[in-house]
């Protein structure tokens, strides 16, 4: 299968369509997991740090504003929701880490409703003591995922819920209730893609790529670690309060600056994810969703 016939299946609930997502840009990397002079370039260049610097430094110079009129018709980026025109921006990373006009992601007002932190493609799994089995991918444990640099007690059989951002997709993220966190920490240090077609050859991503860990101490829903996954060639994230501090829901938590994933994981009981949402992962598709629109509620206990 070429690079530009891979697709994967998405329900878009705005439409309520399904839809076929194709990698079309995604040679390099699709390429790189596919043999074995890909795998080597993967291993001695892509996935490094200091490479995604070094590419970093020409998206951030005013010649690469040439790129953005063609990424916005390949990704179908929707230039009515944008902040400012095209023509305002001063390179390619300032677009990609674009804001939108005021109003442009409305954070649903249900005080009980679970929140998606990101435009994204979700998934969710059960945490099967302390085993995380994707439907696709290579099982992985929590310890792993958050390479002990947060306490995991408590989140044996709870939810992990995977964001996966696209090239096109707003890349801002957001706190999912009102809360607090300590300083956030990180782990890891490859920059493997996170494109289905990646997760598909068991490649251990959420758990060897660059990671933000943050432990959100919330009101709704207790204790969630929030983890930002870095991606292949940009790989920088963006925190606000990367020293920690007190937090709204739907308050900016930071930003992408390149195509990523987004994990939470919450505890047992804290919530129950829309069944629209269940009933697609179990069919290995994804449910888009927007920033701030509701994926789940706080799971009521009954009393007794």
């Amino acid at each position: 299968m070429a690079a530009s016939d891979y697709t994967t299946t998405i329900f878009d609930r705005a439409t309520g369509e399904l839809e076929q997502e194709r990698f079309a840009d995604s040679g390099v990397s699709y390429h790189g997991y596919r043999n074995a002079p890909g795998r080597v370039l993967n291993f001695l260049l892509f996935t490094r740090r200091w490479f995604a610097k070094v590419v970093g430094f020409f998206l951030r110079r005013r010649s690469s504003t040439r790129m953005i009129e063609s990424f916005v018709a390949q990704n179908r980026v929707q230039i009515d929701e944008l902040e400012k025109p095209l023509a305002d921006y001063e390179s390619f990373n300032e677009f990609f880490a674009r804001k939108l006009t005021p109003g442009a992601r409305p954070i649903d007002p249900d005080e009980d409703a679970l929140i998606a932190p990101a435009d994204s493609k979700v998934t969710t799994y059960r945490i099967d003591r302390n085993l995380v089995v994707p439907i696709k991918g290579k099982t992985f444990t929590l310890d792993e995922l958050v390479g002990g640099k947060v306490p995991i007690d408590g989140f044996e059989d709870g939810l992990c819920i995977v964001f996966r951002l696209g090239p096109g997709d707003y890349h801002r993220f957001c706190y999912i209730d009102d809360g607090e966190h300590a300083a956030i920490t990180s782990t890891g240090g490859r920059l493997h893609s996170v494109q289905p077609f990646v997760l598909e050859q068991s490649y251990p991503v959420f758990a060897k790529n660059y990671r933000e860990i943050t432990l959100l101490k919330t009101r709704r829903f207790g204790d969630v670690v929030h983890i930002d996954v870095g991606a292949m060639i940009i790989g920088k994230i963006v925190q606000h309060r990367r020293g920690g501090g007190r937090f709204e829901k739907g308050e900016e938590k930071g930003y992408f600056e390149a195509g990523s994933t987004i994990v939470l994981l919450l505890t047992k009981d804290a919530a129950v994810v829309d069944e629209d949402i269940l009933a697609h992962t179990a069919q290995h598709i994804e449910t888009r969703v927007r920033y701030g629109s509701r994926i789940g509620s706080l799971r009521r206990r009954s009393r007794g």
